[in-house]
């Protein structure tokens, strides 16, 4: 999720935070990925894609292998103003006509998506030498 659109800030309000607490925990973990990602060896980078959104959807997912009629959907909910902790996440696999909704709407996510702009990025702070 992108950190300073209006979803996030929805999502703030679900998450029992404030939005501004959200964005910068957003703007920190883009920061982390893409050092992940620029710290992988050339050929690797490609296969890692970092994309933000500005919509809210149901929860996150994950999709392991897959395909419009086979693979697996991870997805996590969170409860409305419930601890982080007390989320729960359930699985999918295909081939079902369930199965092929949920791949179906997860990737029209990942359509409207785009790579996060510099601003929606934060830097993490220099680890000190040991």
């Amino acid at each position: 999720m992108a950190p300073n659109s209006g979803a996030a800030s929805s999502a703030a309000i679900a998450l029992n935070v404030g939005p501004e607490e959200l964005s910068q925990e957003i703007a920190q973990m883009l920061g982390l990925l893409l050092e992940s990602r620029r710290s992988l060896p050339e050929s690797d980078r490609q296969r890692l894609e970092i994309l933000v959104h500005d919509m809210l959807p149901m929860g996150s997912a994950i999709l392991l292998d897959a395909f419009p009629s086979s693979g697996s959907i991870q997805i996590e909910t969170k409860l409305h103003r419930a601890a982080r902790d007390e989320s729960f996440g359930f699985e999918i696999v295909g081939p079902s006509a369930f199965y092929g909704r949920h791949y179906r709407a997860w990737t029209r996510i990942l359509d409207e998506s785009r790579q996060p702009r510099a601003e929606e990025v934060r830097s993490q702070p220099a680890r000190p030498a040991l």
